[in-house]
């Protein structure tokens, strides 16, 4: 227990020192999206509801700005400031879930520890936009689910964090799905695959991921980036500029499918129609995606990010093979498999913001298999169990 204290403290501290150095560089900053936010929340407060019905999916960051703006002109710093407290005691909740998943408090301070100071990923939080609030909540989730035990309030918090998903971001119907194979994995001692419930139970996750991604496909049309080519988001409005660099396009000549065809059906007569182009665009996306480079990045950062994901996935990979929970193990691989594959089949922002949902499951199975590399390298008996 006073280990457990100790580390908690150190955590502080870590924290304390990253969100110093965040804000000593960034301040606080507004970006393009982070006005649309706030005339949603504008527009929320004087009417009682959402302008657009697409806006459902940013529910909880827009009312969290909405709240703020009662009490300020300019709610941009108390957003900020509340996501970055929240971040931290989500950090907490991780220390908690990799405590518990590996029965060693070192595996807890190693995880929370990678998340604060993942700086391409923890420097959302002085950003007025959705990420922050979005991988703080599956923080919340995960430490949810390392803690389940099927009783009726431990359902009913899952399923909270689940809606919470759901409204901060749309990949938070990723979330959805990945937590309702979290439950077949659960139940797969207890049923064989003719069982009605077992066959439920897939018909479920097969709608609900139809469901999910026809209306995501509906409302934003990713087929109008395979027609300008782009592998990063909207590259083809800088190409001729200082901004574009080889890669952020493919100019091939395409076959566009009707635009009055449903969106899901778009995207897979897409497909169809041009294999070859889909899968070297899908490839190159994800590749950007998992990697953390980027063309226009300095050398130095994309060093940096190959080096920190490499690291990330190979103490991911030992802590997959430790750990006993393997519905847990499920969740976040699946998680990160469904991202992957909609960024792949969408296209890769400037930024890695797009890989945001994959850092909480990523770190919490990491900070497993980094205590057991640490234990082996850094001493000769190893670590007692501090728990």
């Amino acid at each position: 227990m006073i280990r457990q204290k100790n580390h908690i403290a150190v955590l502080a501290g870590l924290w304390a020192v990253v969100h110093t150095l965040l804000f000593w560089h960034y301040g606080i900053r507004i970006f393009e999206d982070s006005a649309t936010y706030k005339q949603a929340a504008d527009f929320l407060a004087s009417h009682g509801y959402l302008a657009d019905p697409d806006q459902v999916f940013y529910n909880v960051p827009i009312f969290c700005i909405a709240l703020f703006g009662l009490l300020t002109a300019d709610p941009s710093a108390l957003f900020v400031g509340f996501q970055c407290v929240v971040s931290a005691f989500a950090a907490l909740a991780l220390y908690r879930a990799a405590a518990t998943l590996f029965g060693d408090a070192l595996a807890g301070l190693l995880a929370a520890g990678l998340y604060i100071i993942w700086w391409d990923m923890i420097h959302w939080n002085t950003t007025v936009m959705t990420e922050s609030l979005a991988g703080s909540i599956i923080c919340f989730l995960l430490y949810s689910l390392v803690h389940y035990q099927a009783r009726g309030k431990d359902k009913v918090v899952v399923a909270l964090w689940v809606v919470a998903s759901v409204l901060t971001r749309p990949t938070g119907l990723i979330v959805a799905v990945s937590v309702l194979l979290f439950f077949i994995a659960r139940t797969e001692k207890r049923i064989v695959v003719t069982d009605i419930r077992f066959v439920l139970l897939c018909v479920v996750v097969l709608v609900v991921l139809l469901t999910g991604a026809q209306y995501l496909f509906t409302r934003w049309d990713f087929t109008d980036q395979y027609r300008r080519g782009n592998i990063i988001t909207y590259a083809d409005i800088v190409e001729g500029t200082s901004l574009h660099y080889p890669l952020m396009r493919l100019d091939e000549p395409l076959q566009m499918p009707d635009t009055d065809a449903p969106g899901l059906l778009r995207i897979v007569l897409f497909v169809v129609g041009n294999p070859w182009y889909f899968f070297k665009a899908m490839i190159l996306k994800i590749a950007f995606l998992l990697s953390g480079m980027r063309p226009y990045y300095t050398i130095l950062h994309n060093v940096y990010a190959l080096m920190w994901n490499g690291m990330i996935y190979l103490f991911f990979i030992k802590g997959c093979r430790m750990v006993v929970r393997k519905d847990i193990v499920i969740v976040v691989i699946s998680v990160a498999v469904l991202n992957s594959l909609l960024v792949g089949i969408s296209s890769v922002d400037w930024d890695n913001r797009f890989f945001v949902p994959m850092v909480p499951g990523l770190v919490l199975i990491a900070g497993g298999g980094m205590a057991a590399w640490v234990r082996r390298v850094v001493t000769k008996n190893g670590f007692r169990n501090t728990n």
